[in-house]
């Protein structure tokens, strides 16, 4: 360990000597932990040394006095051996975490003493037991002594410890013949806790980056978060080294809130202020979709459920083999679903007569086949999203181009083609080389729309009813366009720019800009534009505020069905306008359509909707997800509608037992309780993690056990030994928590 000598001289009439190793000039400390001495164990704790002197016992060590000797009234005031070599030692009734300790130097008046009675070379140790000990310091040639001095050692520690000694290897040469080593005062002090952070968050993609200024006695920092502003807090990272700290442990879409914490041997500081980010995506990634009369789910562990006009079930391996697994987006067709894998690939099932499955046949097929590469060479990967229709597919890429398969009746695949039973690459707009730098992609019936890097919008295929929103001709008989086509603005004027977002129907288009305000076009059948009128339109109109008044506004989220559109506020709150006759307006109405926005109706249609971060819909059915992680659904047209026999369709019903969120992690974690070969762990359950059936102990990395309340013993542990411990939170839908705050523990 490397060492450093600072001497700071007061200009006063006692000077001060500081020995500091491996600390900062900003540490603070506490002061002397050991309470002044009247006998080896008062008036608290227990002093031992290897031996004594009669004139100069041990506790005398401790006594308060950092003399030796003054007069006879007085007598001596400090421990001493009668060895050249010994040490002396303090037992704490409780664990201290100690990082400096200060031998204090004072008179020496007194027949016989002489320099060479001080300690020359020692280590300073610690214990739990006082069998086994740990070397915290180590001094050498340690020759100069001035009466009135102190002398500061300062070292790293973060392990508490019950008793710690001064082991003293060798003297400077006393001549003493009673006394041959002596300390006259030994002080002992822990860090304080250091003072509080000052915190930013900034949400990127799937990740949200803190920041905070170094503080002062900090020696790593503790990260919280929570996704309810004000807490409570949970720990996801333990003693970060500084700043920066990247969270990527989050979901895009969600809105996390952070606190730090600085943290030393002493303990925690008070909490910095409140930072909150919501990370967002490039690509749109989906946790879930809809399409036909079912919907899709993901789960955090990256498994995939189905349900709609049947229960929720979980979505089987290839051959019906175990079950879907490391799945990070979904998307759910007509007849057809898909996903892809966290290693890019694509997996399809369900209905096959185009190809759509791109698996390179017509087969339909019950379990997931995988999409085979261009050409039926190799495998499709490098895809980061997914959207399904009716009878086609297209695929996102993490390099921003776009691939289809399936049917290409209206030029929907984005190049002259044939249906393709395998993927091909979307070409650019007039043919010239392949669309670039998309990052989202939407498929209606027979149309697509992809949203750019730059805010503009491009659509390809059918444009009969004027969904592609490019200006042509709306009802000509046509083949649509299988090239890309820049979407115009509103009126035809100029093009559609800032776009955040983009929602393809079955033949009506939606787009969110920056400023939250929405356009639509296409058909418009059942006000589904949302303009208060039924007129076609094949350039974008502004989708107006609810009963007409002003425009749609502060819009985070969008969703298009065959004949009705979804939106998301900032608070939370759905809205929806067009077709009603299957409730999927979900505003308890019984009107067949509304031409303006109407707000979503609660559970089992008490109050309103509310924390949904995202909506999906289908021909006649919605799903949106709240930010605890349950999903709602309303409308359909079957019996069993969103998973459950329900007559209620035209407000939303919570899924049971879909829970599509990470329970959060238990918080304030403890030790009590250390023996040799025993702890005992207490933590609270976290009041915003619901649905939690049990806890899995983590000793280090290995899960040693688990139970459903909130305590548990851990056994069988070695003494003197020093262990960590953590704690996760396991749901009733399997969903696992990240782990609690770290507890270090070591055994006596």
């Amino acid at each position: 360990m490397k060492k450093m000598l600072v001497l700071f001289f007061a200009l006063m009439m006692v000077s001060m000597v500081s020995i500091i190793s491996s600390a900062s000039a900003e540490d603070k400390y506490s002061e002397n932990l050991i309470p002044v001495m009247t006998s080896a164990t008062t008036p608290s704790g227990k002093v031992t040394s290897s031996s004594a002197y009669s004139s100069t016992p041990t506790w005398k060590g401790f006594d308060g006095n950092k003399n030796y000797y003054v007069n006879s009234e007085k007598g001596y005031e400090a421990w001493g051996a009668p060895t050249a070599t010994g040490w002396l030692a303090y037992e704490f009734p409780a664990q201290k975490t100690i990082s400096k300790y200060v031998i204090s130097y004072g008179k020496t008046v007194a027949n016989g003493y002489n320099n060479g009675m001080n300690p020359k070379d020692w280590t300073f140790e610690g214990s739990n037991n006082g069998t086994n000990w740990v070397v915290l310091d180590t001094q050498s040639n340690i020759t100069s002594w001035t009466e009135d001095e102190e002398k500061s050692f300062v070292f790293d520690n973060n392990t508490p410890y019950k008793i710690y000694r001064i082991n003293i290897s060798a003297n400077n040469g006393s001549l003493n013949t009673n006394v041959k080593v002596t300390v006259h005062e030994l002080g002992m002090m822990e860090k304080l806790q250091p003072s509080t952070p000052a915190l930013t968050a900034v949400g990127g993609d799937a990740k949200i980056d803190l920041s905070w200024a170094p503080t002062s006695g900090a020696t790593g920092y503790n990260i919280k978060r929570s996704t309810i502003s004000g807490g409570p807090y949970t720990t996801v990272a333990s003693n970060v080294y500084g700043s920066p700290y990247i969270d990527t442990t989050v979901t895009n879409g969600i809105t996390y809130y952070y606190i730090v914490t600085g943290l030393n041997e002493r303990g925690e500081s008070g909490y910095s202020n409140e930072a909150s980010a919501t990370p967002t995506s490039k690509i749109k990634v989906n946790l879930i979709d809809a399409g036909g009369d079912s919907f899709i789910v993901l789960k955090p562990n990256g498994t995939v459920w189905t349900g709609g006009n049947s229960a929720i079930t979980q979505v089987k391996g290839t051959g019906g083999i175990g079950y879907l697994t490391d799945i990070k987006s979904v998307s759910g067709g007509f007849l057809q679903n898909a996903v892809v894998k966290s290693d890019g690939t694509v997996w399809a099932w369900g209905q096959n007569l185009f190809g759509e499955l791109g698996d390179g046949t017509t087969i339909t097929r019950n379990t997931p086949v995988q999409v085979v590469g261009p050409g039926g060479v190799g495998y499709l990967d490098g895809v980061a999203a997914i959207d399904s229709s009716v009878y086609f597919n297209a695929a996102l890429k993490s390099d921003g181009t776009v691939w289809t398969w399936g049917q290409n009746l209206t030029g929907q695949l984005g190049a002259v083609s044939p249906n393709r039973y395998n993927p091909i690459q979307v070409q650019g707009a007039g043919g010239i080389g392949f669309l670039t730098d998309v990052v989202a992609i939407a498929v209606g019936s027979k149309h697509v729309l992809a949203l750019k890097q730059d805010g503009t919008v491009w659509s390809w295929g059918d444009y009969w009813e004027g969904q592609l929103g490019d200006g042509s001709p709306i009802g000509s008989n046509n083949q649509g366009k299988s090239r890309p086509a820049q979407v115009k603005n509103v009126g035809g004027i100029g093009y559609l720019t800032d776009v955040v977002a983009i929602s393809a129907g079955g033949d009506h288009s939606m787009a969110l800009k920056s400023d939250g305000t929405v356009y639509a076009w296409g058909n418009n059948s059942f006000y589904t534009l949302g303009d208060g009128t039924i007129i076609r339109s094949s350039t974008p109109v502004q989708v107006k505020g609810v009963n007409g008044v002003g425009n749609l506004s502060d819009v985070v989220g969008i969703a298009a069905s065959s004949s009705h559109s979804l939106i998301v506020k900032s608070d939370g709150t759905v809205w929806s306008w067009g077709y009603n006759a299957n409730g999927q307006l979900g505003a308890g109405s019984t009107v067949s359509m509304a031409m303006y926005p109407l707000q979503v109706k609660g559970a089992l249609g008490e109050g309103y909707l509310s924390d949904i971060i995202i909506v999906a819909a289908s021909n006649n059915k919605n799903v949106a997800l709240k930010s605890d992680g349950s999903v709602y659904c309303w409308g359909g047209t079957a019996a069993t509608t969103c998973g459950q026999p329900t007559p209620i369709k035209n407000v939303p019903v919570k899924i049971p037992n879909l829970d599509l969120l990470s329970p959060s992690a238990p918080f304030n974690l403890v030790t009590s309780e250390i023996t040799a070969s025993s702890t005992r762990l207490s933590w609270n359950a976290n009041p915003s993690a619901e649905g939690v059936v049990t806890y899995e102990i983590y000793k280090g990395d290995v899960v040693i056990g688990s139970t459903e309340s909130t305590t548990f013993v851990v056994d069988n542990l070695e003494p003197n030994t020093n262990y960590t411990f953590t704690i996760k939170a396991i749901d009733a839908s399997g969903n696992t928590s990240i782990k609690s705050n770290v507890v270090n523990v070591s055994t006596l």
